[in-house]
């Protein structure tokens, strides 16, 4: 059948625009359904027309579904606001009832509607169809014209699969459009006639429909035009039904190209006798826009006319099926013990269907979710409600869960296709983190901002992390804050903590602390936990706040107890100062552990450091080093001093002069002074590396600069001695004097003895 869509903005009679694009698809070469052997050339005459009134057309053959989708997004590049823009296919297609679909040339055929819609490119959806995506690009006049159901896809009349019609279903024409269908819903539109010769190959529309798509012509005389001779030839080839019917929603009439005023469609017959062999063809057409265009052609014959009119008041257009009432659908799911199942299980805890009060469950948080359990309840739930976005949604996270992302994304864009936010969001992560997928932080951007836009705070939340790190798209901190701010307007935790990081480093907003504890205190009374250590660190520090240590701990206690190492360290400190709680060197090891467990380095250090001296817990030098070892390993520097100097005095590990070298090293490359020191003290001894007093001089000479007053003592007395540099001591003088006035003893005997 073929459909062509027109949507018009408010545009005055005759509607035109200045530039006209129009994208050409044939698609014939399908890899596992019937071949067709005409839409080619059909497309090819397509192209050839529009380009003969003026169009800018880029025409293409045998796409797959990335074809189809890269050509599509090409020509939504070329549209400008107010453009004309037309998109032409010739191909296979089916529809659900509800929505047409397009099939790319890579299609297999599915079980369920729901599989198949993955597969399938919609029309028009209110979302992300090709006539959506055409208006959202903002052509003013957009039209569609699509040849997708000529044959049966299945490869044999009367065969059924998947639940799908073999024809496309009427499209809800908006106000400002103009929808043409080449054969009434579910029909069949015929390829060629039986009276056909080798050298036709349009199908019976095209061939009529192409030579009155011309400048000067109104499209609406067009289409009334072309129903009569559509119908009349397929009545009388093979008493075939097939018509056409166009639903005309726009103000004034749209002019194709050139100026049609005074324009006329074909001239009626002189004489009414010569209507009755029309009429014959006719009266039993079961679409009343046939007979409605009978009639208006034919006006001047009353009694051809009255006939029509009397077949129009008959035939009643039949109201469309609808969909059982939401209630209804509410009822029967509420009594279905697997759909409570699914919900209680597998539903992700944001989606949308909850706060619209249409779940029965909130689910389980990511952490707590049994991916096989809710994959049992949610197959079961999808047996019963197949095409139920809201369970493929679920299965799509139990199999997310069991890390089975091809599954998943199999699932998530099943149900994206029935306009699932949740999936977009879920889908936007696949891509993110190239999980089941091929990472593509662009496509991820994509996902993100279909559900973004429609106002899914989970989806804002991540639009404003790729803005802020520069994913996808280029870095920018403005656009950040404002997605942060969309969604943390909505409650959204994790984007109310981003937000107030943007204030507190004025990154895309005024630097304010005072705001960033406001969106931090927002965050960390819903249980964020980075938030609630984020807000005791503003406390601690009076930033924003009124400083005030007791809150700082209680804060840093509440994401403590959840398992931040950054607040388990940091409510171990306040322990350990005795700031806001008392002091205790027992508790402050207590949270040190917690952290240090987690691999915290700063906490392995210290907690190393309680052990060396005995404090909350009992002296021992074997654990001393390990929690050393742990945060040395890590690239710790202070860590890697005080391992160096277990070695060199043989506390905890054998004693190893090599080894001491070695950790002194790591740490004294980090530029750590101690370490400096110590490492040119093995130089100028000869401990563990061969002795050089020009090595010395070097190490002690760094940690001088850097103001270490035993470096400095070491460095004058090089200077005094000769060592390792020319014996100067003025030199010496200098160096003494400066770690004299630091309080060293050493240096100030040696001042004393010069």
């Amino acid at each position: 059948m073929l459909l062509a869509f027109l949507g018009l903005m408010s545009l005055p009679a005759p509607l035109m625009a200045e530039n006209r694009h129009a994208l050409v698809i044939g698609n014939s070469a399908y890899q596992n359904i019937t071949v067709l052997d005409n839409t080619i050339a059909d497309a090819e005459a397509y192209a050839e027309t529009f380009a003969e009134l003026g169009y800018q057309v880029t025409s293409l053959k045998d796409l797959d579904r990335n074809g189809m989708e890269f050509a599509l997004a090409d020509f939504l590049e070329q549209i400008q606001p107010g453009d004309t823009a037309v998109f032409v296919y010739s191909g296979h297609g089916w529809s659900d009832g509800k929505t047409n679909f397009l099939l790319p040339t890579d299609v297999t055929l599915q079980s369920t509607e729901g599989r198949m819609r993955s597969m399938s490119i919609p029309l028009q959806n209110g979302v992300n169809g090709i006539v959506d995506q055409i208006r959202q690009a903002g052509a003013a006049v957009q039209v569609a014209i699509i040849d997708a159901c000529r044959n049966n896809i299945f490869g044999k009349s009367g065969t059924r699969s998947a639940g799908m019609t073999r024809g496309l279903s009427i499209e809800v024409a908006p106000q400002g459009a103009f929808l043409i269908f080449s054969a009434g819903a579910g029909e069949q539109a015929l390829d060629g006639l039986r009276t056909d010769d080798s050298s036709q190959t349009l199908s019976v529309f095209t061939r009529y429909f192409l030579p009155r798509l011309k400048a000067g012509m109104y499209l609406e005389d067009a289409i009334n035009d072309t129903q009569l001779e559509t119908a009349r030839a397929a009545l009388g080839d093979r008493n075939h039904k097939q018509n056409p019917a166009y639903y005309d929603q726009i103000n004034g009439k749209f002019c194709l190209s050139g100026s049609c005023i005074g324009n006329v469609s074909l001239a009626p017959p002189t004489s009414c006798s010569d209507v009755r062999a029309v009429w014959a063809d006719v009266k039993d057409a079961q679409d009343a826009s046939v007979l409605a265009a009978f009639k208006k052609r034919y006006a001047a014959c009353d009694i051809y006319a009255n006939l029509a009119q009397s077949r129009i008041d008959l035939l009643a257009p039949p109201q469309p099926i609808s969909a059982p009432p939401l209630e209804d659908l509410q009822t029967r799911m509420s009594r279905s013990a697997a759909v409570r199942q699914c919900d209680r299980l597998g539903l992700f805890p944001g989606h949308p269907d909850i706060a619209a009060g249409l779940a029965f469950g909130t689910g389980p948080d990511w952490a707590d979710l049994n991916g096989a359990a809710a994959e049992s309840a949610c197959g079961a739930a999808l047996k019963e409600y197949p095409d139920h976005p809201r369970l493929s949604a679920s299965l799509g996270r139990a199999y997310d869960k069991q890390e089975q992302y091809e599954a998943a994304h199999a699932a998530y864009l099943i149900a994206a296709n029935q306009g699932d936010l949740a999936s977009y969001n879920n889908l936007g992560i696949l891509y993110e983190d190239g999980e089941g997928v091929s990472q593509d932080y662009a496509l991820a951007m994509q996902w993100y901002r279909k559900a973004a836009e429609q106002g899914y705070a989970y989806a804002q939340n991540r639009l404003g992390y790729m803005y802020q790190n520069g994913l996808g798209v280029p870095e920018s901190d403005r656009e950040a804050a404002t997605w942060f701010r969309k969604a943390a307007e909505q409650g959204h935790a994790e984007a109310q903590y981003g937000l107030g990081q943007m204030y507190q480093k004025g990154r895309g907003v005024p630097e304010s602390d005072r705001e960033a504890a406001t969106w931090y205190r927002k965050a960390a009374e819903q249980g964020h936990t980075m938030a609630q250590n984020s807000l005791g660190y503003m406390y601690f520090m009076g930033l924003g706040v009124p400083q005030s240590y007791m809150e700082a701990a209680a804060w840093y206690r509440k994401a403590a107890e959840q398992g931040i190492a950054d607040a388990q360290y940091n409510l171990g400190q306040m322990y350990r100062l005795g700031r806001g709680v008392p002091q205790s060197d027992r508790e402050a090891a207590t949270w040190y552990r917690k952290a240090a467990e987690q691999g915290d380095a700063e906490a392995q250090y210290i907690l190393g450091e309680l052990y060396d001296n005995g404090r909350g817990v009992p002296q021992s030098d074997i654990e001393a080093v390990a929690w050393y070892r742990k945060a040395a390993e890590q690239g710790h520097v202070v860590a890697q001093n005080n391992l160096g100097y277990m070695y060199r005095k043989g506390r905890g590990v054998p004693q190893s002069d090599r080894e001491a070298v070695a950790w002194y090293r790591k740490a004294a490359e980090q530029g750590h002074a101690d370490a400096q020191t110590n490492l040119g003290y093995m130089y100028f001894m000869g401990l563990g590396v061969p002795q050089s007093d020009i090595e010395a001089v070097a190490w002690f000479r760094k940690a001088a600069e850097q103001e270490n007053a035993i470096g400095q003592s070491n460095l004058g007395e090089m200077y005094r001695d000769g060592r390792g540099v020319p014996q100067s001591d003025i030199e010496a003088v200098a160096w003494f004097r400066k770690a004299a006035e630091q309080g060293n003893a050493t240096a100030q005997s040696n001042l004393d003895n010069m």
